[in-house]
């Protein structure tokens, strides 16, 4: 039939596919070829150009107002390669970032601020989270090289009218004043966007404090591996001494996002530090015992072992992203038959008091 050849030819999900057509039916277009040559158009420009997909020009400049858009130049590119052979592959990387109308769908239990991050009791200051005695996790940036639909802080991330600010001298003075600390989270946004100097500028910092270990959570890796350089490289094997052990938790949730640029700035990165992964469990997108078996066999032969594996946050705008716990759980139980436990990461839900392990 038309409506297979057109499936077949564009590769679209049998659920995208059919989401579409209810979509474009309801806006009454009277000839069906009409609404095939939309869909054609449709797919097209989401794959190449990046742009908006499944939204009527008044959600899209509601989307627009309310939450930001951005998708790295090598994304972009990645996804239109793999969009030519693995279309199924190409979907899951950029749902991950395309603007859905499903976000505009309003439910009491998806807020904006799902952790309670910003209460003063684990917010004690600017740019800083103090959830745990020993250990803080500084905003470095709201600036992201892309912007996850689901991201836990859109509040900021995916906010235009927040700019951060890093308050270095705040941030000493708090690390004085609470010399338990030994542990210090870098995340944001991704502490990545900042420039070197500023980046540079807080781990001589940390490098002047007790802080023995450093994380660094971060996408650029896989968005941006360009910025895995030769200067940056050089500044991180400056801080990274005998005191101070700086490591990485690099975002990955599918193996697609696995480019030949990511691979290589992966190899170079784990030459100066060791490397862990944190998934986020997407519906319709890693939901699956053997996606996920496949990401994580090939971190592992990257040297980088898989260290989270996600619930979502319950923050505005994510229920299509929505899995079950039940659901994450009996993935978890097929993964321990398909991987050496070695390979599985800790299925956790995260919250206000900490991370609680839900599988064992």
């Amino acid at each position: 039939s038309l409506t297979e050849i057109i499936q077949h030819q564009f590769r679209l999900s049998p659920t995208i596919f059919t989401a579409y057509s209810i979509i474009e039916a309801t806006r009454k277009t009277a000839d069906l070829g009409e609404i095939f040559l939309r869909k054609i158009f449709w797919v097209r420009l989401s794959i190449r150009t990046g742009f908006f997909n499944l939204l009527t020009k008044e959600q899209e400049k509601h989307l627009q107002t309310k939450y930001r858009f951005r998708l790295s130049k090598h994304l972009k590119e990645h996804i239109t390669a793999l969009s030519k052979e693995r279309g199924i592959e190409a979907q899951a990387l950029e749902k991950q970032f395309m603007p859905n109308e499903a976000e505009l769908i309003e439910n009491p239990e998806y807020v904006s601020d799902p952790l309670d991050e910003d209460d003063t009791d684990i917010h004690p200051i600017e740019d800083v989270i103090h959830k745990y005695a020993n250990k803080i996790l500084i905003l470095t940036s709201h600036q992201c090289p892309v912007y996850c639909r689901y991201c836990t802080r859109k509040r900021r991330t995916l906010n235009k009218n927040h700019s951060a600010n890093l308050n270095l001298k705040a941030i000493s003075n708090y690390l004085d004043e609470n010399q338990q600390i030994n542990e210090v989270i870098l995340s944001g946004g991704d502490p990545l966007m900042l420039g070197l100097t500023e980046l540079g500028s807080l781990l001589e910092i940390l490098s002047q404090k007790d802080i023995e270990f450093i994380r660094i959570h971060t996408r650029v890796v896989t968005t941006i591996p360009s910025k895995i350089s030769t200067a940056f490289l050089e500044l991180l094997n400056r801080f990274q001494t005998k005191k101070q052990i700086i490591s990485f938790v690099l975002h990955i949730n599918h193996g697609s996002e696995l480019s030949m640029a990511a691979v290589q700035s992966i190899s170079r990165l784990s030459q100066s530090a060791k490397l862990y992964s944190q998934t986020v469990l997407l519906n319709d997108i890693n939901n699956d015992s053997n996606i996920l078996k496949d990401l994580f066999v090939k971190l592992f032969r990257l040297d980088i072992q898989p260290y989270y594996l996600h619930q979502l946050d319950q923050v505005e705008g994510s229920m299509h992203f929505h899995v079950s716990i039940t659901e994450g759980k009996k993935i978890m139980q097929d993964l321990r038959q398909l991987i050496p436990p070695y390979m599985l990461p800790r299925y956790v839900q995260d919250s206000k008091q900490g991370k609680t392990n839900l599988f064992y």
